[in-house]
C-alpha cells in the first residue's frame, strides 16, 4: 500500500491542535502524525494544565481525553465553553469509556449543551471507524431496503500468542477492563437493551485460524441510536483466541477483580507484555431484504502492524491514529458538521476511505 501520509489536498497552514491525554503513549503517537502532517501542537497531560496551555496557544481544535487523574475530560471541555463561550474550539473526545458512562454524562450535563463538535473516537478495537461506517453504509445507503441483523466481531490479536491468554496488551489497559466489565448495549428482536459482557460465546474460522467472540462493552458506540426501529438485532462481540474469555471470566468474575479493577489493571500490566507484531480483525455481517429475497452480506479484513515513515507501528495504533486524523482533517476540510454532536457514522464512507489516513482502512 502507498504511504497515505503524502500529498495533503488540505491547507493546514496555521492549523493548531491541542492534545490533551495522560498516556504519554497515545500522545507519541497521535503527535508525531499530526506534526508530520503539518498541524501546529500543543500537548497537555491533565485537564488542569489543558486549561493553562489553551490560553497561549488558542487552537483551533482539542483532542480532549475523557478519563484523566483531576479534572476529567467532560469537566475540561464544560470549564473551556464557559470560559470562552461561542469562540471556544471544536472539541473531539478521544475516549476508552463505555457507552453507559457516555450516557451518564450525557445526562448529567456533560456533553451536548456545548455547542461545539463532538466526536466520539475510540482507542481500542471496538472503536475502529470502519466498523461502523461499513454497516451504517447498509442501512442509510446501500441496496438493503430493510434490515434484518448486523452483527460486528472485532478485535486486536498478537500475530504470535505465547501465553495461557493467548493475548498482549495493545492499548489502553484500562479501556480492556471496561471492555470486559461493563455492560453492553444491544437490540434484540427489536428492543433495545443491555446485556452482560464475557456472555455469548462463539466460535468462527477465518483464513483456517479458529477465534471465539464473547459481549464486550461500548463497541457498538451510538449505532444503537442510530438503527433502532431500523434493525431487528444488532450486536457486537470481541473477538480472542479460542480460551481467553474463560481465563478473563475468572478473574472478572470468581476473583471480583471487576470491582477491583486497579488491582485488575496492575496484574495484567505486571504480567502481560505488550506487543507491536499484532493483527486488527474486522469480521461484520448483515443480513435483510434485497430485491424483496432476504440476503446476507460480510466484510472481513485484516489489518496488520507496519512501518510508516521510518517508525514500526502496531496495527491497533495505525487503526487508531488514522481514524482520529482522518476525522481531524474532515472537520477542518467542512466536510464534517461544524456545530453540535457529531456521530461517527455521519462520516461519509467514500471521504474517509479516500482521505489520506483513511486510506489505512481502504
Amino acid at each position: 500500500m502507498d504511504d497515505p501520509l503524502t500529498n495533503p489536498s488540505i491547507d493546514l497552514k496555521g492549523r493548531r491542535i491541542l492534545a490533551v491525554d495522560d498516556d504519554r503513549i497515545n500522545l507519541r503517537i497521535i503527535g508525531g502524525i499530526l506534526r508530520n502532517e503539518g498541524y501546529e501542537l500543543a500537548e497537555a497531560a491533565s485537564g488542569e494544565q489543558a486549561l493553562e496551555v489553551y490560553k497561549t496557544f488558542q487552537p483551533n481544535l482539542v483532542l480532549l481525553d475523557v478519563m484523566m487523574p483531576g479534572i476529567d475530560g467532560f469537566a475540561t471541555c464544560r470549564t473551556l465553553k464557559k470560559t470562552y463561550g461561542d469562540k471556544c474550539a471544536p472539541v473531539i473526545f478521544v475516549t476508552a469509556k463505555s457507552e453507559a458512562d457516555h450516557r451518564h454524562k450525557k445526562q448529567s450535563g456533560g456533553r451536548g449543551q456545548f455547542g461545539e463538535v463532538h466526536l466520539r473516537v475510540y482507542p481500542l478495537p471496538r472503536d475502529i471507524d470502519s466498523k461502523e461506517k461499513f454497516f451504517t453504509d447498509f442501512a442509510n445507503k446501500s441496496k438493503f431496503e430493510k434490515l434484518r441483523e448486523v452483527q460486528m466481531r472485532v478485535g486486536a490479536l498478537p500475530v504470535y500468542p505465547t501465553n495461557a491468554l493467548k493475548y498482549n496488551l495493545t492499548w489502553s489497559t484500562d479501556g480492556l477492563i471496561n471492555e470486559y466489565c461493563n455492560p453492553c448495549e444491544s437490540i434484540r428482536d427489536g428492543a433495545r437493551g443491555e446485556v452482560p459482557a464475557l456472555e455469548e460465546l462463539e466460535a468462527f474460522s477465518l483464513d483456517g485460524i479458529t477465534y471465539e467472540a464473547f459481549n464486550t462493552s461500548g463497541g457498538l458506540g451510538t449505532l444503537c441510536d442510530t438503527l433502532e426501529g431500523k434493525v431487528e438485532n444488532l450486536n457486537y462481540k470481541t473477538v480472542r483466541y479460542p480460551g481467553h474469555r474463560d481465563i478473563v471470566k475468572m478473574l472478572v468474575r470468581d476473583l471480583r477483580l471487576g470491582l477491583r479493577r486497579d488491582i485488575m489493571k496492575d496484574v495484567l500490566e505486571t504480567a502481560i507484555p505488550i506487543t507491536y507484531q499484532d493483527v486488527v480483525l474486522i469480521f461484520v455481517t448483515v443480513s435483510g431484504w434485497m430485491e424483496g429475497r432476504l440476503t446476507q452480506e460480510s466484510y472481513a479484513k485484516k489489518i496488520y502492524a507496519q512501518t510508516i515513515g521510518t517508525r514500526l507501528m502496531s496495527a491497533i495504533q495505525i487503526t487508531t491514529a488514522a481514524g482520529i486524523c482522518a476525522m481531524c482533517d474532515l472537520l477542518v476540510d467542512s466536510k464534517l458538521p461544524q456545530k453540535g454532536f457529531v456521530r461517527q457514522e455521519e462520516a461519509n464512507l467514500a471521504d474517509f476511505l479516500s482521505n489520506r489516513f483513511g486510506r489505512h482502512y481502504a
